[in-house]
């Protein structure tokens, strides 16, 4: 990490950036990177904190965590249409809105395997729960027949299994064949 003091042309007086050099293979970061070169990327925080550069990095970066789950809240789960003009709907709206994101995260971090733990509401829709499937119900017994040409067939096994794990649905993860 480093600091410096730079005034950009048409900007009225000077100010502090700092700059950033991370490993590539490190955790990743929610702010974007301005560059990468060789191993490392480079990311640059222009701020009038008064903080460490490591501070002034941890700040911003949390700040950046909750702005992508304000905009997928705001995307993927409709939070930016307010229904109503009555406090308690759109109170009651929001309330059942964050319901569904956490439980899409318990989701993902319970069934889901590492690769696609960080997808979004949309990706997992269009990869894992719009599947092309039968439900039939040889000798009575209801029985969900998959594709063939199901491209993620082992991750779908694999997601069963967990919640088969978890005790949430027994009996629906015995009854899944693939056509």
């Amino acid at each position: 990490m480093a600091e410096f003091s730079y005034q950009p042309q048409r900007w009225l007086g000077p100010r502090r950036f700092v700059v950033i050099r991370r490993p590539i293979p490190e955790e990743p970061s929610w702010q974007l990177s301005l560059f990468q070169m060789g191993r490392f990327l480079y990311q640059v925080i222009v701020t009038d904190l008064d903080l460490t550069p490591l501070h002034v990095w941890q700040f911003y970066n949390d700040r950046a965590e909750a702005e992508l789950v304000i905009g997928e809240l705001k995307e993927a789960y409709a939070l930016g249409k307010i229904p109503s003009r009555q406090w308690a709907v759109n109170e009651t709206y929001f309330q059942l809105v964050v319901f569904a994101y956490n439980l899409l995260n318990w989701f993902r971090r319970l069934c889901l395997p590492p690769r696609f733990q960080s997808r979004s509401l949309q990706t997992l829709r269009n990869q894992l729960l719009l599947v092309p499937a039968k439900l039939v119900r040889p000798q009575g017994v209801p029985t969900l027949k998959l594709p063939r040409s199901f491209p993620h067939q082992q991750v779908f096994w694999d997601i069963l299994r967990q919640i088969d794990q978890r005790s949430l649905s027994v009996q629906f993860s015995r009854r899944i064949q693939v056509n």
